[in-house]
């Protein structure tokens, strides 16, 4: 098993008996949105990423890696928001997120299981954003 496989299969698991709702909804939703993809407005689309991320420590911890690289130009072009993407670059955006809101849901799951403080959440998330399978063996996971 990968990591990621791994992180869902924890999320799953644990979902049905501890609440995690948010993460379950936000999940079901990105879900909903990349089989309907054609037919939802891109905006409802983007203000769903948008608020995913903000709610979401793993993707604080990428951004935060990101800003080292912060003037790092892409193919001869500077990074671009959101609104600024075709609809083709805006569905792998979505697709992306799926695997961050199952990332949060393990993470939500470690935290519910361990009783990890505040404190250690920055390490754990910095952990999940590289991939640290003794994640899976150091912490309590049923």
């Amino acid at each position: 098993m990968n990591f990621m496989d791994m992180c869902y299969e924890l999320f799953q698991r644990i979902s049905k008996i501890h609440d995690l709702s948010k993460d379950v909804d936000n999940y079901n939703k990105a879900i909903y949105y990349l089989n309907n993809f054609g037919d939802i407005d891109s905006k409802e689309i983007i203000n769903f990423i948008i608020n995913v991320r903000a709610d979401n420590i793993i993707h604080t911890a990428i951004q935060q890696l990101l800003k080292m690289y912060e003037n790092v130009v892409i193919n001869g072009m500077p990074p671009r928001t959101l609104y600024q993407l075709s609809p083709y670059e805006l569905y792998n955006e979505l697709r992306g997120e799926v695997f961050n809101i199952i990332e949060k849901g393990a993470f939500d799951s470690l935290k519910l299981l361990n009783d990890i403080s505040s404190e250690q959440d920055e390490e754990l998330a910095e952990r999940f954003v590289r991939g640290d399978m003794t994640i899976f063996t150091q912490y309590r996971c049923s």
